[in-house]
């Protein structure tokens, strides 16, 4: 009983509120991220090792330093999609509505010789997309 109150105010003091405001500095990471994005290969893995394979004519990501994206479906060009992302160390998180659902989906993200990979949270097996910057 003798701790409780020292280890209650240590943990206190270390709790902080991590939200980061509107007009905060990007993290880096995240500037990194800026600007526009064309999917250039996937790495879909059924259940063994696989490469990437090249995709043509890929859909874009633009990401800006307001924290809002735009994304375009390189199925329909009509399919977009805007919102808004969060980057927390090496987490993507994409916030948007679809038919007045909110939808929030979570990647991991690196770059990886200039192009930035995104990894779906939650994949059992390698489920991975490279993109390439094209502005």
């Amino acid at each position: 009983m003798r701790y409780f109150l020292p280890l209650f105010l240590l943990l206190f003091i270390g709790c902080s509120n991590n939200k980061q405001e509107h007009n905060a500095p990007l993290p880096l990471s995240a500037s990194g991220l800026l600007g526009e994005w064309q999917l250039e290969a996937t790495r879909i893995s059924p259940g063994s090792p696989v490469d990437w394979t090249e995709v043509s004519d890929g859909s874009r990501y633009t990401f800006e330093s307001d924290r809002s994206f735009d994304f375009v479906s390189s199925d329909d060009a009509s399919l977009g999609k805007s919102g808004s992302y969060e980057v927390e160390e090496n987490l993507l998180t994409l916030r948007y509505s679809v038919q007045g659902e909110n939808v929030a989906r979570v990647y991991y993200m690196n770059f990886e010789d200039g192009k930035l990979v995104l990894q779906f949270v939650g994949c059992i097996e390698s489920c991975s997309e490279r993109y390439r910057r094209i502005r």
